[in-house]
């Protein structure tokens, strides 16, 4: 027998044993957190669209982990060739949705939430979201964040103290001066960045 039939007799057993396997460990070599599909590579061999979810579609509502990549998973197979998740080794994201689908953009600066109702909880090491239609809280290592449509807490009191420091009340000769504590409201004001990001 040749070489190269040799070797196509091999790659043939593999595959046959493989088929015969429903579960096997790989590696995750790449995600697709839109399709909510990732690659999973075992002894070279990359298994690309594999589900982490019940189907390849990102608008669905549901539980979603997202892996590490690099990490270990543990893959099944189904009876149409489909392959699935089924455990992971370590977890960079964990999205949940309930209701329907809505886009938010969130950054330091602002969150903004466009169109619909949606409640999500969105983990990640960096962060947790928690959005019900347009009210979003934001926490991370910086603090938190508290946004309803366009506003935020933060911006909210900081306007709140600026007006209480040019406050002035009229009286009988005339309106009066601003308040002589207004350095204690300037420290409050400071004192919102510890633990208030937006």
């Amino acid at each position: 027998m040749s070489k190269g039939n040799d070797e196509l007799r091999r790659m043939f057993d593999r595959r046959l044993h493989e088929a015969a396997e429903t579960v096997f460990y790989g590696e995750v070599s790449a995600v697709d957190e839109e399709a909510r599909t990732c690659t999973v590579v075992m002894e070279d061999v990359p298994y690309e669209n594999v589900l982490l979810y019940a189907v390849e579609k990102a608008e669905l509502k549901g539980l979603v982990s997202i892996p590490e990549i690099g990490s270990t998973v543990l893959v099944e197979r189904m009876a149409n060739d489909r392959y699935f998740v089924v455990m992971f080794s370590e977890v960079d994201k964990v999205l949940l949705t309930i209701g329907e689908k809505t886009e938010a953009e969130v950054s330091e600066e602002s969150i903004r939430v466009k169109a619909g109702d949606k409640t999500a909880v969105t983990v990640d090491a960096e962060n947790c979201l928690l959005q019900v239609g347009e009210s979003v809280v934001k926490a991370t290592e910086k603090g938190l964040t508290f946004v309803k449509g366009g506003a935020g807490l933060k911006k909210t009191l900081g306007e709140l103290i600026d007006a209480i420091m040019k406050l002035t009340v009229p009286t009988g000769v005339g309106p009066s001066g601003t308040p002589i504590n207004a350095a204690d409201f300037v420290k409050v004001k400071q004192g919102l960045n510890d633990y208030l990001e937006g």
